[in-house]
């Protein structure tokens, strides 16, 4: 493909990816070109929240864009990549991805691909080239993660999770929740139905699930509601096995809350949910690390 192409596809995705800022609440503008790092600075209108893009585009369906070496290092609460996919006469499709994660994803692949014999059992030659893929369209049309605002620890008053991190001695042993109804004695006809079957957790967890709730909605600045988004603009799915091996060492309080909003709504949809990140030591494990941020504030003062 000639450099005029690449040159017109790059374009093409700019313009794209503008308009449809536009058309989200958003005021664009391209950027002096002393400012090589992104294509365009975007203002939302209701807030007045900048985020800086680099727009990458490829074509004929892709899902693979090309970068180099210097993004592994340019990342930032407010810096974001939107991959565009063109799709010749149809509409183009959009990935939003926080800058961290395309800095780690990059990085981690290109190490994987450097310590990966090639076809000939060769070793890989080091290069500037790196990769980003969305094979499986984890951030398709993901513009919520846009209205992220992040919460800065260092800020946070005092105490501020003690309603919750309260729960870490009470959690070191947790109790069994119980499968009701014990005994179902229905038999299936109109005048003795099957019940359904539905766990009952002890007051402590009951308990612990309403102060959870009541965080959230006292802290609405820590956008909870919003815990998936918060999850994936760390890289994290909201599924058991994700949340429960993911390192928490270097999460903020709001993203180890939105694994804990996780893991107390994943309940509502999935009877025994949260029995499984209690027994598996997942839930002490983000009220430690709660605890420890919480440690940090009051030292620091």
């Amino acid at each position: 493909m000639g450099n005029d192409t690449n040159v017109n596809i790059g374009n093409s995705g700019e313009y794209f990816v503008a308009g449809e800022l536009e058309r989200r609440g958003y005021t664009v503008a391209v950027p002096m070109s002393n400012v090589k790092d992104f294509d365009l600075l975007a203002i939302e209108r209701d807030t007045h929240r900048q985020i800086a893009i680099q727009v990458k585009t490829t074509g004929y369906k892709q899902k693979k864009w090309t970068l180099s070496k210097k993004n592994e290092t340019l990342l930032g609460d407010n810096i974001f990549y939107i991959f565009v996919s063109l799709n010749e006469l149809e509409a183009p499709e959009y990935h939003i991805v926080p800058s961290k994660i395309v800095a780690d994803t990059i990085r981690k692949n290109h190490e994987k691909w450097l310590n990966t014999p090639g076809k000939k059992g060769q070793k890989h030659n080091n290069t500037n080239i790196r990769e980003f893929y969305d094979l499986e369209d984890s951030y398709l049309d993901q513009w919520e993660l846009l209205k992220m605002e992040l919460i800065d620890d260092g800020k946070v008053e005092n105490g501020i999770y003690s309603s919750l991190t309260r729960y870490i001695s009470k959690f070191s042993n947790p109790p069994q929740s119980k499968v009701m109804p014990e005994n179902n004695i229905g038999d299936g006809t109109m005048e003795h139905p099957y019940q359904l079957p539905y766990r009952t957790y002890s007051r402590e967890i009951e308990d612990f699930v309403k102060d959870v709730y009541a965080f959230e909605r006292s802290h609405p600045e820590y956008q909870l509601s919003r815990y998936v988004f918060i999850l994936q603009y760390y890289g994290i799915q909201w599924d058991e096995n994700a949340m429960t091996n993911v390192n928490i060492d270097e999460l903020n309080g709001q993203a180890v809350l939105a694994l804990i909003i996780g893991a107390v709504r994943a309940e509502r949809f999935c009877s025994g949910a949260l029995e499984g990140f209690l027994q598996n030591g997942s839930i002490i494990k983000w009220l430690k690390r709660l605890k420890k941020l919480s440690d940090a504030f009051e030292e620091s003062e």
